[in-house]
C-alpha cells in the first residue's frame, strides 16, 4: 500500500527539468525587467540632469567658450551628471577647476577666471584658504612682491571683468609691465601667494591677469616688510635700562632696529618693546643673529613671541597705510 502511494508522488526527469527550466525563466524575466527599468530610471535621470544643466547654463547667459570649459571640467567629476554643481557650488567648482589645471598645462588660466567671473564665484567665505586671485575679497588688503623691491601695501579693488585690479600708495616703486608679481594675501586661514603678471597702471591703480594656483607660504614666520617704528630696546639681563630706537624691518618672526648707542653686538639676548597698532605695546625676546653697516643696525630673531601677538605684527604688515 505505501509502495503504490509513494509511486503516486514520483517525478520523472522530465518533469524536473521542466520545473527548473520554467524556474529560471521566470527568475531570468525578472532580471531583465530590472534591468530594463534601472537603465531606464538612469535615463531619464541623466536626461532631467542634462536638462536641468542646459537650464541653468541658459539662465547665466554663458557663451559656447564656456560651456566647452565647463564640459572638460565635468569630466573629472565622480559623477558627470553632478555638473550643474559646477554652476551652483564654488567648491565643487575650485575642486574641478584645479584638477584641470593640474592634468592640462596648456589650459590658460585666463579662462578659467574667466569663468570664474561670469558665474560671480568672486569672494571667499572668511577664514577659507583661497583657490584664486579673484577670491580675494574687494578692499582686502595685500602686499606686492616682485623680488626686485620691499614689499609693497596695496588694497584689492572691486572685481570687473577679467583682470585683478589693486591700488597702490602714490610713492610706491614702478613695476614693469610684463614681469611677474606676486600677490601675498593673508587671512585666518594663514598666508597666501599667487603669481601673476603685470598688465599696464593707471595712476595709482595696477592691472595684472588672474591667478588660479595659490600656494601657502609656509615659512610665514620669515616674511617680512619694511617699516620706520618707534622702540625700545634691553637687555634681557637688565630689562628695565631701555634704550630708545626704532624698527627698520618688522617680521613675524624678526625684526631689524637701530643700534641704540652701538650698545649691543651679534649673540646679544635682548628685549624688543613696539607698539605695532592701538591695542599696546608688544615685548619680545629676542637675540642678535648678525648686525650690519657697521654694527648701527641690529638683525634680531624673536625667540618667543605669543601667536597673538604675532597676529597684531601681521596684521601690520598687510595694512596699506
Amino acid at each position: 500500500m505505501y509502495p503504490a502511494m509513494a509511486a503516486g508522488f514520483s517525478t520523472s526527469h522530465v518533469e524536473i527539468v521542466i520545473f527548473f527550466l520554467i524556474l529560471t525563466g521566470s527568475i531570468a524575466l525578472w532580471v531583465g525587467t530590472s534591468l530594463h527599468r534601472a537603465r531606464e530610471e538612469e535615463r531619464r535621470r541623466t536626461e532631467r540632469a542634462e536638462e536641468y544643466y542646459r537650464e541653468i547654463v541658459n539662465t547665466r547667459g554663458l557663451g559656447p567658450t564656456d560651456r566647452a570649459l565647463l564640459d572638460r571640467m565635468a569630466e573629472g567629476l565622480h559623477d558627470p551628471r553632478d555638473k550643474s554643481l559646477l554652476l551652483q557650488d564654488q567648491r565643487v567648482f575650485n575642486l574641478a577647476a584645479a584638477t584641470l589645471l593640474e592634468n592640462d598645462p596648456f589650459l590658460s588660466q585666463g579662462d578659467v577666471a574667466t569663468l570664474r567671473s561670469h558665474l560671480g564665484f568672486t569672494g571667499a567665505p572668511p577664514g577659507i584658504a583661497p583657490h584664486a586671485t579673484a577670491e580675494l575679497e574687494a578692499g582686502a588688503s595685500v602686499l606686492l612682491d616682485d623680488s626686485r623691491h620691499n614689499p609693497v601695501p596695496a588694497t584689492i579693488l572691486p572685481h570687473q571683468g577679467t583682470v585683478l585690479r589693486v591700488r597702490i600708495p602714490e610713492d610706491a616703486p614702478r613695476f614693469s609691465s610684463g614681469r611677474p608679481v606676486y600677490i601675498v594675501y593673508r587671512n585666518a586661514a594663514g598666508i597666501f601667494r599667487f603669481k601673476c603678471t603685470l598688465y599696464g597702471r593707471k595712476e595709482q591703480v595696477l592691472e595684472l591677469n588672474h591667478s588660479e594656483k595659490g600656494e601657502r607660504m609656509q615659512r610665514r614666520g620669515y616674511f617680512r616688510r619694511s617699516m620706520h617704528l618707534p622702540a625700545l630696546l634691553a637687555s634681557q639681563l637688565e630689562p628695565e635700562s631701555q634704550l630708545e630706537t626704532h624698527l627698520t624691518e618688522l617680521g613675524g618672526n624678526g625684526a631689524t632696529v637701530h643700534n641704540p648707542e652701538n650698545q649691543f653686538t651679534r649673540d646679544d639676548a635682548v628685549e624688543l618693546t613696539f607698539r605695532p597698532d592701538k591695542m599696546g605695546n608688544i615685548t619680545v625676546i629676542a637675540r642678535v643673529v648678525r648686525t650690519s653697516r657697521d654694527n648701527s643696525l641690529l638683525h634680531l630673531r624673536f625667540v618667543n613671541v605669543r601667536e597673538a601677538d604675532r597676529d597684531r605684527i601681521y596684521h601690520r604688515l598687510f595694512q596699506s597705510a
